[in-house]
């Protein structure tokens, strides 16, 4: 492996911890059913694509950009992605919400529902964006339908998250 270069690719968006729980079956409302086994990971377009490209190629420079909470899951997330040999550099810790996280319910051999906190991800908008510092050749920003404030309306350009496009 050579030595990593300045992070061309800022991955950019929802960052969150999927908890998931086994169960045998999905209950009725009202009724009981035990959970057979828990675990965590990480989730969202961010860790998901960049553990991946780096996996491919782990010279390849990826920056992770998004918002986590001053929590545990936020600590989590980010090892877990730094560990993985993102840059988490560049992360956002919100001081006002937790860290986005899904519970997971895995039918065993069946089907999963989830249930998601959208967390410090809603908060992330286009101040957060310093283009200067983050210095991208190529910047992906995902999982919009989750990111509350960049969803919001924009007169000019219609929500925020397309403002935010235009300006990179």
């Amino acid at each position: 492996m050579g030595e990593k270069r300045a992070p061309a690719l800022v991955l950019a968006g929802t960052i969150l911890v999927d908890v998931i729980k086994t169960i045998s079956a999905y209950p009725e409302a009202g009724r009981l059913v035990k959970i057979l086994s828990m675990e965590r990971s990480v989730g969202g377009a961010v860790p998901n694509t960049g553990i991946d490209l780096v996996r491919i190629d782990p010279d390849f420079p990826v920056r992770a950009f998004g918002r986590v909470g001053d929590d545990e899951y936020g600590r989590y997330a980010t090892e877990v992605m730094r560990e993985a040999g993102l840059d988490t550099s560049a992360l956002i810790t919100s001081r006002t919400a937790p860290t986005s996280f899904s519970d997971v319910m895995n039918v065993r051999g069946g089907e999963r529902t989830f249930f998601t906190m959208p967390g410090a991800g809603a908060e992330l908008d286009v101040g957060d964006f310093d283009l200067e510092a983050l210095a991208p050749t190529h910047l992906h920003l995902a999982y919009l339908l989750l990111m509350e404030t960049l969803d919001a309306p924009d007169s000019e350009y219609g929500c925020r998250s397309a403002r935010l496009l235009a300006e990179a």
